[in-house]
């Protein structure tokens, strides 16, 4: 019989990722305190492979990590050339429940439909047909300790199920399947991060005074399976109808043993438990994909009543941190399905983008085929009212011509033909409660950057604009200058862009807005379109860093320096927020390494047999608060560049004034 297009269980994708080299088996003793953390973090880093640990340190069971983490793994596991496939397939489905015209047309579709219906619904197996029931531990013998579960960074809470697929029944009945971290605490109890803007969420809240809420959580599922846990579907669409549609092939389910819910047959592992209503326990620290630690905090108690596992297990996890890990790939996928999804209600728009360095929702590219004025203001607003995308800080908006996934063509297009002061649109509304930067928990400002071309009819005179683009360089010289004398440290400026870089050694409340108001309109900073503040800390040649950091640390609204006289740069305020500066919530710490697991990954690498270099990822605390960078003279970038030139031959007075 002929493979099916999709894999049809985890180990069907291990073999699958094997077979087109793209994944390494890792034989070499390794631990799940950390040490895995520190390997997959420099692999994903590198673009590496997927990576099967077969000898964790205390367990019987190996380890799969980074299964999704390159494009080409994302195809494979959804069984296409390309995932803009899977977008494409979404929008046949959408045209197929649109009534056609005509006979012929009709009976075509229903055909379609059919073979549709026949292989969505998930359908369901008997217990001695599930390959996750092969083994069952109930009552006392049940014992998390067991399970190679990492300790993914040093300050986190514990140890934390990462590639959870919790099922859940509302109300009425009707299955809900989601992702959310699980912290262990110990043999048979956990902490469920259930979020705000998620289902499973809204199910607890809503039961009964006395009642308990059952529970299931399914690891190690095909691939497929796996990401539609994590996928901002609507809420009436079931997640396993959702993977039988991408599979091409039912999910087959089972009942549980000692709750009445059922989960993926083809798991790995099934964690069964309850909620019971009203009991909360401290979950967290733990580094997050925000690339933070995201806080301690009260969260619902998990009992566990049942393990149930195949013969052989194997443990799916997956690490997150500062960017770039699996995750991006993962909301790639997302990125590429919904687009057809996002047309069907916004027909202007021709694509999009969301940039890993803004965390999924700190940032969003949009272009679109503009047909009147202040087009790009409708769609801010759409994409702000849509789903999950209700959460993006910033939306920039371009013209159709325009590759929005290319940053520097988007970035050489803001700065063509946004005009700061008549192009920017500002809003409130909901933001990702794991968002450390605004100033309230789950709400904050948001920006719109409006850069598709000005026409006329919006009032614009568009050849005095254009020309004025021509005309304005900035003075590399003067703007060191006055960075200097307004208090900055290190700066760059990215003459295509219209954006400079301001580093700040931040002691007191309120010190970037300052410098960026006196930059903003001054003469020296003619030409520039953005300046951006950054902490000391942060590299300023570094610039998907600068990004990260910017789109992490803003609430837009509360952290923009506006030109007061019109005309000038917009200033964004990208610095840690102090309690000075009415921020009362804590700030979180930086997601770093021990120098003692970083230490010993770098002497045990050869034995790993991992075909990437395997560098250590460069930390970003890189100076300590209140330390100065003052770079060699190579650093220079000349004309269009920072002046640091000058700023090297000053560097000893400078260092004799800030030192």
């Amino acid at each position: 019989a002929m493979a099916p297009r999709t894999p049809t269980d985890l180990r069907d994708f291990i073999e699958r990722l094997r077979a087109a080299g793209e994944l390494v088996e890792v034989t070499a003793p390794v631990s799940s305190e950390l040490e895995i953390t520190e390997i997959v973090d420099r692999v994903s880093k590198e673009q590496g492979p997927a990576l099967l640990f077969s000898n964790v340190v205390d367990s019987h069971f190996p380890v799969l990590a980074n299964q999704f983490g390159s494009a080409r793994r994302l195809a494979i596991a959804f069984g296409v050339d390309d995932i803009d496939e899977v977008g494409a397939r979404i929008s046949e489905l959408l045209t197929l429940t649109k009534p056609p015209k005509g006979l012929r047309a009709k009976l075509a579709t229903a055909r379609k439909l059919g073979g549709v219906a026949r292989s969505v619904p998930p359908k369901q197996v008997r217990a001695s047909k599930a390959p996750c029931q092969q083994v069952v531990h109930t009552g006392d013998d049940v014992d998390l300790d067991t399970i190679p579960i990492l300790r993914c960074w040093p300050e986190d809470g514990g140890r934390y199920v990462t590639l959870p697929l919790v099922f859940t029944k509302d109300r009425n009945g009707n299955r809900n399947c989601g992702m959310y971290r699980v912290q262990q605490y110990d043999r048979n109890t956990c902490g469920m991060h259930w979020q705000i803007h998620k289902d499973a969420a809204d199910d607890w809240r809503h039961m009964p005074p006395s009642g308990r809420l059952e529970v299931a959580v399914a690891i190690g599922t095909d691939p497929i399976v796996t990401y539609s846990a994590s996928c901002p579907l609507p809420k009436d669409i079931d997640e396993m109808v959702f993977s039988g549609f991408a599979r091409g092939r039912r999910v087959e389910m089972v009942q549980c043993r000692t709750v009445d819910l059922q989960v993926p047959a083809n798991a790995e592992f099934v964690l069964e438990g309850y909620i019971e209503q009203g009991e909360l326990r401290t979950e967290g620290p733990f580094g997050d994909h925000t690339g933070y630690y995201s806080l301690a905090d009260e969260y619902p108690v998990f009992h566990v009543t049942a393990i149930t596992r195949r013969r052989d297990p194997i443990w799916a996890a997956t690490i997150v941190g500062v960017p770039d890990h699996e995750d991006k790939w993962m909301g790639k996928a997302t990125e590429r399905i919904f687009l057809p999804l996002l047309q069907m209600v916004q027909h202007e728009v021709v694509d999009y983008d969301l940039p890993s360095e803004g965390v999924f929702h700190g940032c969003c590219i949009v272009s679109i085929s503009k047909k009147f004025p202040a087009h790009a203001n409708k769609i801010m607003h759409a994409v702000w009212g849509t789903a999950l995308l209700s959460l993006t800080k910033s939306v920039i908006v371009v013209d159709d011509d325009v590759d929005v996934h290319d940053y520097a063509a988007v970035a050489a297009r803001v700065a063509e033909c946004w005009d700061p002061d008549l192009d920017t649109v500002y809003s409130r509304g909901p933001i990702d409660v794991l968002d450390h930067a605004p100033t309230v928990m789950g709400m904050g400002g948001k920006i719109g950057i409006d850069a598709t071309r000005p026409w006329a009819s919006e009032g614009r005179d568009v050849d005095a604009e254009a020309a004025h683009a021509r005309a304005e360089a900035v003075d590399a010289e003067a703007f060191a200058r006055l960075v200097r004398d307004a208090g900055g440290l290190n700066h760059r400026v990215v003459a295509d862009a219209a954006l400079a870089i301001v580093s700040v050694d931040k002691q007191r409340g309120g010190q970037a807005q300052r410098l960026l108001a006196n930059l903003v309109d001054d003469d020296a900073a003619r030409g520039l379109k953005l300046i951006v503040a950054v902490d000391a800390s942060v590299d300023v040649d570094d610039l998907a860093h600068v990004a990260f950091r910017t789109f992490g640390n803003t609430d837009p609204v509360r952290d923009s320096v506006r030109s007061s006289s019109g005309g000038g740069a917009l200033g964004i305020d990208a610095t840690t927020k102090l309690a000075a500066e009415g921020y009362a919530r804590d700030w979180p710490a930086d997601i770093v390494m021990t120098e003692q697991v970083k230490q010993q990954v770098d002497e045990r690498w050869s034995e790993y047999g991992i075909p990437t270099p395997g560098a250590r990822t460069v930390p970003h605390e890189g100076l300590a608060p209140g330390e100065t960078r003052i770079r060699p003279t190579d650093t220079a970038r000349g004309a269009g560049g920072t002046g640091n030139a000058e700023m090297a031959r000053d560097g000893i007075a400078a260092q004799a004034t800030q030192g």
